[in-house]
């Protein structure tokens, strides 16, 4: 019982959190989310980028923070055309040595999201204030059976942070990027 109260308190914080931090305005110019558009053939594995364009200067502590410290990026896509099996942030502007795998469950639907430690030194997670840089890539294949036609990866909902948004260093403010959708055009 204590385990399921702690749990639900758990997630109401995150939902709260989550809430408020969709409602501060881009403290810098518009922040952009963009992805790749690939030509696949049926069967053929790709890479797909998700980028970001973000200038943000934010305070913490009274201290100054220059760049993105908290994000929330979820994609939905086609499962019946499309098969993602991995992602990783490694050699991206996020500098995360962070990937993850999704071998056995693919479900349509993908959510990067995280805060940055703010302990020590440390910069946010990232900044991009010239042109878009790589945050992560999405590995996956084009199933097989596919039909030709143009899939897309768009923005959708994520369960506990809600919509997609890029926020300050501490997670409390967060204002909405725009956003291009990736395509996968399969011949």
């Amino acid at each position: 019982m204590k385990k399921t109260i702690l749990l639900s308190v758990i997630a109401l914080v995150g939902i709260v959190i989550a809430a408020i931090a969709q409602s501060a305005p881009d403290p810098g110019k518009p922040d952009i989310i963009s992805m790749d558009s690939l030509s696949v053939k049926p069967g053929q594995d790709f890479v797909m980028s998700i980028k970001v364009l973000a200038d943000d200067t934010t305070l913490h502590g009274g201290k100054k923070w220059v760049g993105v410290g908290s994000f929330c990026i979820p994609i939905r896509y086609d499962a019946r055309a499309l098969k993602l099996d991995s992602a990783s942030f490694e050699g991206t502007i996020a500098e995360w040595d962070e990937s993850f795998t999704n071998q056995k469950i693919d479900t349509g639907f993908i959510s990067f999201a995280g805060i940055h430690n703010i302990a020590g030194n440390d910069n946010p997670v990232f900044i991009s204030p010239d042109k878009p840089q790589e945050i992560v890539r999405i590995f996956g294949r084009v199933k097989k059976d596919a039909r030709p036609g143009i899939y897309t990866f768009e923005l959708t909902i994520d369960p506990i942070q809600k919509n997609a948004y890029l926020g300050s260093i501490d997670g409390v403010n967060g204002w909405k990027p725009s956003f291009i959708p990736g395509k996968i055009v399969i011949k």
